[in-house]
């Protein structure tokens, strides 16, 4: 993952503040290893996202909604970034969630690198630990 690809990851989802509580980047991404289906176009990007409590009980409006936002995040910005909103491209930005009971929660404790929020040498750690995996 580049610093150009990380740092828009990033933009969009300081856009979600409202929403988005945390996000991680997990699977082949954050382990550095390839798997079989990521070799004929590149691999995908596994994005997690923890959601903020949700007062008025919306959870699953939001989960429609951040898909939504992504994907009109990377049709406008995706080609600059190298990011893709198309499954079986390139950098596919795969969005999922971390729910209690989910399976991705479990994919982001068995490990994932925090990527929202972040500030100071956290960032810092974030960005050499993550540029560039390819």
């Amino acid at each position: 993952m580049t610093s150009k690809q990380l740092a828009g990851l990033r933009v969009w989802l300081d856009e979600q503040q409202e929403i988005v509580e945390r996000a991680w980047i997990f699977g082949s991404r954050f382990s550095g290893q390839r798997r079989e289906k990521d070799t004929s176009h590149g691999p995908d990007v596994d994005l997690a996202v923890e959601l903020q409590i949700s007062p008025d009980g919306k959870r699953d409006l939001w989960l429609h909604e951040l898909r939504h936002r992504l994907r009109e995040f990377l049709d406008k910005n995706g080609a600059a970034l190298d990011l893709s909103a198309n499954e079986g491209e390139a950098n596919f930005v795969h969005l999922e969630f971390c729910i209690e009971g989910w399976k991705v929660t479990d994919y982001v404790a068995e490990g994932a690198a925090m990527i929202y929020p972040l500030d100071g040498m956290e960032k810092l750690a974030a960005d050499l630990a993550l540029d560039p995996i390819r």
